[in-house]
């Protein structure tokens, strides 16, 4: 690969090695990428050394036959007789046909029959042909690449080697920047196109990521950056400094709170401030604004002192008010308490009454009861001669005779209420 003298300058800048004819001879071994071998440590953009023009990126260790395209057509003795795969181990049947391990694995049956000449195939006469693979390697091919560019034709064994050094072979990017180039063109997309390269900028010698140079250039503070007011370039760390000093930067009269509008340049500003009349004009108005804001001023916290004293009368008028309330408060709380206690007497004066009222009832139905028991116990008159009024029997000494307790008969007689 050559490159003009542009871009061999920017390519020795950054440790590329190149000889007379401008041909990339060594790589540098660049920090900020990290190595990826395992096997070599030194590496160059993640590739090593001994490899980086052999292949980089690109695993040629597995050539595929089904991958090789052939100078002249492949003869079939090469080639599987059912399914035309070309096979470097090859079984032979006794006919000299050839089958891959694949077509005598599909077929279950000890035999088969060869599609050529018909024969009967006994699998286990089956023999591998070992000197298939060293004759299938002396045929002539294109290089893998042709469609790349690459011209090569070689033997199929030379082929692996080849494509180590084929410049035309494809490789992803080392600095992951999603694109795919030939070795040969590796060197040169690492260098002036790969958006993810690292540069260094002329102003700070930083490495910075190509893409983001521009969002770099506008926080450099060694860029050179234009004063707004002299025009003068001055770098970006020391812009605010240089604009204490800049002489064509506006500046404020001293006396802008007394009313001087003016701005200007330091030159500008020296010459106003020799006009001392005007601004002894400036400070005698400002001094009278000044004393009349004072006596409003004064004025103001009079009437606040006054106001605080009326308020301070008022608050003491409100402290008795405010003990009342606190007392009042406590009394109301009180007569609650008491209210509620009088809410809770009298609903268990109601149930007592609900309960008097069960009793009552409930002595009604038990009395006939207890009477009609009474009479069937009492002794019958002589039915021979009827009683005078004086031999009459006292009577009974009360409602329950025969030393019968009312409780007795009631328990006798009915069941008490069961909602009792």
């Amino acid at each position: 690969m050559t490159f003009t003298d542009k871009e061999r300058k920017k390519m020795e800048q950054i440790g590329f090695a190149m000889d007379d004819m401008m041909q990339v001879t060594a790589v540098p071994l660049l920090p900020w990428i990290t190595p990826v071998c395992d096997r070599i440590r030194t590496c160059v953009f993640g590739i090593p050394y001994r490899v980086f023009f052999k292949g980089a990126m690109c695993d040629t260790s597995s050539v595929q036959l089904e991958q090789v395209e052939f100078v002249q057509s492949c003869p079939m003795q090469f080639r599987c007789r059912r399914c035309s795969s070309l096979d470097s181990s090859l079984n032979r049947a006794r006919c000299g046909h050839g089958f891959c391990a694949r077509c005598v694995n599909m077929v279950r049956a000890a035999r088969f029959q060869c599609p050529v000449d018909s024969r009967s195939v006994e699998k286990k006469e089956l023999v591998v042909d070992k000197e298939i693979k060293d004759k299938i390697l002396e045929l002539a091919v294109f290089c893998l690449q042709k469609k790349r560019g690459c011209k090569r034709t070689l033997v199929l064994k030379e082929l692996e080697a080849h494509l180590e050094s084929c410049g035309y072979v494809p490789v992803n990017c080392p600095c992951s920047c999603g694109l795919q180039v030939t070795k040969r063109e590796l060197a040169q997309h690492l260098t002036l196109s790969c958006d993810r390269r690292l540069v260094s900028c002329d102003y700070c010698q930083e490495d910075v990521v190509f893409k983001d140079m521009d969002d770099h250039n506008g926080v450099c503070g060694k860029r050179p950056v234009t004063c707004p007011h002299c025009k003068a370039e001055v770098k970006r760390e020391q812009l605010t400094n240089h604009e204490v000093s800049c002489p064509m930067k506006p500046r404020s009269c001293p006396l802008v709170e007394s009313g001087c509008s003016f701005k200007g340049t330091a030159e500008e500003l020296e010459n106003h401030s020799n006009d001392v009349q005007s601004h002894i004009q400036m400070i005698a108005e400002s001094m009278a604004q000044y004393r009349y804001n004072i006596k409003n001023l004064e004025l103001k916290v009079e009437e606040s002192v006054m106001e605080n004293l009326r308020l301070k009368e008022q608050l003491q008028d409100i402290y008795p008010v405010l003990g009342t309330v606190k007392t009042l408060d406590k009394t109301v709380s009180l007569l609650l308490e008491k209210v509620k206690k009088m809410e809770i007497a009298e609903q268990t004066v109601e149930e007592m009454n609900e309960t008097l009222v069960r009793l009552k009832d409930y002595m009604q139905r038990v009395q006939p009861a207890v009477v009609q028991d009474h009479k069937s116990k009492s002794p019958q008159p002589q039915a021979s001669k009827s009683p005078s009024p004086e031999s009459k029997s006292p009577p009974p000494r009360g409602l329950f005779s025969h030393n019968t307790s009312f409780e007795e008969n009631r328990t006798k007689h009915a069941a008490p209420p069961t909602d009792l």
